[in-house]
């Protein structure tokens, strides 16, 4: 039984189609990973603003704890 003449054509398509997938995954591989180191580094700036945030608000209450002392300790001694 002779060869098909097309299965070496439909061969090389398919080797060329299966380069051609290979080629693009790993580009969109390449993307993403930009895309997401990018969105890493975004996302470190909003951590480090939400520690410093919260390290002004454990400042704030520590001075507010101490004023509202001052005071009860001043209308304690008024009374």
């Amino acid at each position: 039984m002779p060869d098909n003449p097309w299965s070496a054509d439909l061969d090389r398509r398919r080797e060329d189609l299966e380069r051609r997938i290979d080629l693009s995954a790993a580009e969109t591989r390449r993307h993403f990973d930009v895309v997401a180191e990018h969105f890493m580094s975004r996302l470190q700036i909003v951590a480090d603003g939400v520690v410093m945030v919260d390290q002004k608000v454990d400042r704030l209450r520590a001075e507010m704890e101490q004023r509202f002392d001052q005071v009860e300790r001043r209308l304690l001694s008024l009374s």
